[in-house]
């Protein structure tokens, strides 16, 4: 099998993945609007007060969005675990390039653009109805840095997402667990030796959390101005932290897609 990336052949992959599952693809849009509506209102009218409150609502979708995803990531390669199913899939006339790019398509644009549809779409419908006091709902207004952190909360998602799907393919066994336990000892490091990063870079201590390129909050109490103009260096570390361990997972599993396909 040719292993250089064709065009002609991804798209033909890609037409036979729609062709042989779209009506599950619809009806999994369909049960995620559901879903998120659902939890919503169940928020929503639990509240003695009955308010929607858009920060709530993007925790919700947030623990949608991880639930969902990692468990639909670590699904990405199951049929290569199984011996008959395997065969089967290295049969399938692709590269490993072209499999793999059909698998990022699926998980990381049409998954996720699909949630951040539904859930701006839902958020707006509820503010809607909230501002208008309709249905007994009343409407509180978000924080200010509301956008920022829907950014903020969405790209370590994606390096997660990367990671599962990775492990879709490197373990057979116990995957979901092996996936879940590494993030949580990951994150656990990250959380307690964060400070030390801007330390050994010689730099004022920062946050990640805030997306802002042109301006970076500084934790140094003897500063009046709390925001620092960024400089080349501070882009690009945070710039690989929110956006680059997904491409680093991509790249791995790429090398171990076209390991397994070579055998």
């Amino acid at each position: 099998m040719n292993e250089t990336f064709s065009t002609q052949r991804f798209l033909l992959l890609l037409k036979k993945e729609w062709t042989e599952n779209r009506r599950q693809y619809i009806l999994s849009v369909i049960a995620l609007f559901l879903l998120l509506n659902i939890i919503l209102l169940l928020q929503v009218y639990l509240r003695g007060n009955r308010v929607y409150s858009p920060d709530n609502f993007l925790l919700i979708a947030l623990t949608v969005l991880c639930v969902l995803g990692t468990t639909y990531a670590i699904t990405t390669f199951q049929k290569y675990r199984a011996r008959e199913s395997a065969v089967f899939e290295l049969g399938i006339p692709a590269s490993a390039a072209e499999k793999l790019f059909l698998e990022l398509v699926k998980n990381v644009l049409v998954f996720n653009l699909t949630l951040i549809l539904l859930f701006k779409a839902t958020d707006a419908l509820y503010t809607w109805i909230a501002t208008n006091q309709l249905a007994s709902i009343g409407y509180v207004a978000p924080g200010k840095d509301y956008q920022e952190r829907q950014l903020g909360l969405f790209a370590p998602f994606l390096a997660v997402q990367g990671w599962f799907i990775y492990c879709s393919l490197q373990f057979r066994k116990q995957t979901y667990l092996i996936a879940i336990i590494v993030t949580a000892v990951t994150i656990t490091l990250l959380m307690k030796f964060a400070n030390t990063i801007p330390t050994f870079w010689k730099i004022p201590n920062w946050s990640f959390s805030n997306p802002d390129f042109q301006k970076t909050y500084i934790s140094m109490a003897s500063k009046t101005d709390p925001y620092i103009e960024n400089s080349f260096l501070i882009n690009l570390l945070r710039a690989f932290y929110m956006f680059g361990w997904g491409p680093l997972f991509y790249w791995a599993t790429y090398f171990k897609l076209k390991e397994t396909q070579a055998k």
